[in-house]
């Protein structure tokens, strides 16, 4: 029997383009799918659309607004399936997206059993799907099979970010997870799965389309969501020493998080540094690790953007 996958897709006053997303989780080629909208206290007319969506066997779900990381629990809570497919409520799926991952999980299964995940490469968009960039990232694809670790460790080398939605996740190997409500929430919930080394089969076919909107987190514009970031970047830093999997490259995972203050008012900007420049100074201390050469890493890639976020300041 095919396993079933449950796609989980969190909303808020998303009406635009709800019906281009749900379209895209309709017609995949892989059909034993079950689709859970979580709709997290919109104000526009989303719930004017659940009764068409239902009669398309779409589960709509309302919820009071807390924000989209409770939007996923409350969806990972109700899936019934054997892996998860998180999907925003702008982003697409391509039509053999989850059939691919299936099918490829399935054969390493048949070799040598355990927990896979699943990792595909990506479009960027803005508008339409075939204006899309494709987001190659050729050290994580050069081949079929890595681990968890390796994973991460490429991330924090390379540029760009993990793409929730181009993952098929396992819910036996997330079942101790749960998302977090941070600006880095897709990169911590990775970091959580992932630290524990699962198998991860990866493929180099553009399977997921991730759109750019003016929408979300990325103006981080507040202290709430500077201390929110903040305390992302410490739990991801202390879970690195927690796993013994300590090395620059995960510490540089660790702070790409940070990189969202980049756009953020001086005054937090530089209080939220100071105190990653000093947790990560006592992980490469604890770590036997020269903080000197990390921090040569760090700032190296994200000093343009430091004198770029001045542009943004305000008081």
């Amino acid at each position: 029997m095919q396993p079933l996958v449950s796609i989980i897709i969190p909303s808020y006053n998303s009406q635009q383009y709800l019906d281009e997303t749900l379209e895209s989780a309709l017609n995949q080629t892989y059909q034993n799918i079950e689709i859970i909208l979580v709709d997290d206290g919109s104000t526009d007319n989303t719930k004017v659309s659940f009764p068409r969506w239902e009669k398309l066997g779409i589960k709509c779900i309302s919820q009071n607004n807390a924000g989209a990381a409770a939007a996923r629990n409350h969806g990972m809570r109700l899936a019934k399936g054997d892996y998860l497919q998180f999907l925003d409520a702008d982003d697409i799926l391509l039509s053999n997206k989850i059939e691919q991952q299936v099918v490829s999980i399935k054969k390493r299964k048949e070799k040598l059993p355990g927990v896979y995940h699943a990792y595909s490469n990506w479009l960027d968009f803005q508008n339409t799907i075939e204006d899309g960039r494709c987001i190659t990232k050729d050290a994580l694809f050069r081949v079929e099979d890595l681990n968890g670790i390796e994973v991460l460790e490429n991330q924090g080398r390379l540029k760009g970010m993990i793409a929730t939605g181009a993952w098929l996740w396992d819910k036996a190997g997330v079942m101790n997870t749960h998302w977090k409500h941070s600006p880095n929430d897709d990169g911590e919930f990775a970091f959580d799965t992932l630290i524990n080394g699962p198998k991860i089969c990866v493929q180099r076919d553009v399977l997921f389309g991730y759109r750019r909107t003016s929408m979300g987190w990325s103006r981080i514009n507040s202290r709430n969501r500077h201390e929110l970031l903040v305390n992302c970047n410490l739990r991801i830093k202390k879970g690195i020493l927690d796993s013994k999997f300590v090395s620059k490259n995960l510490i540089l995972y660790a702070y790409k998080g940070m990189s969202y203050s980049l756009r953020s008012p001086t005054r937090f900007f530089a209080k939220s540094q100071v105190k990653a420049i000093i947790h990560t100074y006592l992980i490469c201390k604890k770590a036997g690790i020269s903080y000197s050469e990390v921090n040569k890493l760090v700032f190296y890639t994200l000093r343009k953007k430091i004198k770029a976020s001045i542009r943004y300041s305000f008081y």
